[in-house]
C-alpha cells in the first residue's frame, strides 16, 4: 500500500503540476506560432490531453483498488 506522503504527492503532481504545465506549453507553443491559427479544436485536444489520465494510469488505479 502507499503510503500518505507518496499518495498526497501523486495527487498533487498528476491533478496541479502538469495540468499547469501543460496549458504553459501550449499556450507557448501558440504564442510562438507553432500551432495553427485557424484549428481550435487542435488546440483543444492538446489541453485535454495534458489534464486526463492516462490509460496505464487508470489501469493502475483499478489494480490498486482490487488488491
Amino acid at each position: 500500500m502507499l503510503g500518505l506522503r507518496t499518495t498526497v504527492a501523486i495527487i498533487f503532481t498528476r491533478l496541479l503540476i502538469i495540468p499547469t504545465v501543460g496549458i504553459g506549453i501550449v499556450l507557448l507553443a501558440k504564442r510562438l506560432g507553432f500551432l495553427p491559427a485557424d484549428n481550435q479544436l487542435f488546440e483543444f485536444v492538446l489541453l485535454l490531453q495534458h489534464s486526463m489520465p492516462t490509460s496505464i494510469l487508470a489501469g493502475d488505479k483499478k489494480h490498486i483498488k482490487t488488491a
